[in-house]
């Protein structure tokens, strides 16, 4: 270690300057590189937070407003005297299941995994 300290010593300034100048520029060169790929590992662990928990929590909401309006609809059908009112009813109501049906097909990935299955 000595030796190298004296063999620096003896350089021009000028080389010792471009040495000093390079390293610190290999040391920001160095911080740069990690700093991006801890972004992007923060990155790739927010878009699986949100594909895991928060798109979970949407689909079950929008599975929940499906049901709703399945109940309302249920509810018109049931009430409605006429036939003709009936059967646009009948209509909406086929529909209103579907859309209930291709919520819960959506909200069962969620549902089924190991951990919410531990849970319950």
């Amino acid at each position: 270690m000595i030796k190298l300290i004296e063999k620096l010593e003896r350089l021009p300034l000028r080389l010792r300057l471009i040495l000093g100048f390079g390293s610190v520029l290999l040391l920001a060169l160095a911080l740069a590189l990690q700093s991006l790929h801890t972004q992007e590992q923060f990155n790739r662990d927010a878009q699986g937070l949100y594909e895991s928990e928060v798109l979970g929590i949407a689909r079950v909401k929008e599975a929940q407003l499906h049901l709703a309006r399945f109940a309302l609809t249920l509810n018109q059908v049931l009430h409605h005297k006429d036939s003709g009112e009936r059967e646009v009813s009948m209509r909406r109501l086929a529909a209103a299941r579907e859309e209930l049906h291709v919520a819960i097909e959506q909200v069962a990935p969620t549902l089924r995994r190991a951990e919410n299955i531990q849970r319950w």
